[in-house]
């Protein structure tokens, strides 16, 4: 259920990440400001994948070092409807192998 798997995520994010939670997400090296959106999505609908957004174009960011290869963390992401998600397109997803070209 998404009440479990997003505490299974908050779990993962603890262990690996515990300035998750203070409602501070930051980009490596820099500080995110406040209104500033980080383009990383997420829904219910699709469990716990989270998508690099580029344009109109959503790209699944493969596995937790990749997230941290583009430079974000857990609890950056924003998490969309059902409906949201449909008006973006799905992309090439995001792993190490082409990490790169995405940042």
């Amino acid at each position: 259920t998404p009440d479990i798997m997003n505490k299974d995520k908050q779990t993962f994010a603890d262990i690996w990440d515990p300035s998750i939670g203070s409602g501070q997400g930051k980009k490596e090296g820099e500080e995110i400001g406040e209104g500033e959106e980080v383009p990383l999505i997420r829904s219910d609908s699709t469990g716990d994948k989270i998508f690099l957004l580029k344009g109109n174009t959503m790209h699944w960011v493969k596995s937790p070092m990749v997230l941290e290869a583009l430079g974000y963390t857990f609890g950056q992401e924003q998490t969309k409807t059902r409906e949201e998600l449909a008006q973006y397109e799905y992309g090439e997803p995001v792993d190490m192998a082409n990490v790169e070209k995405f940042k």
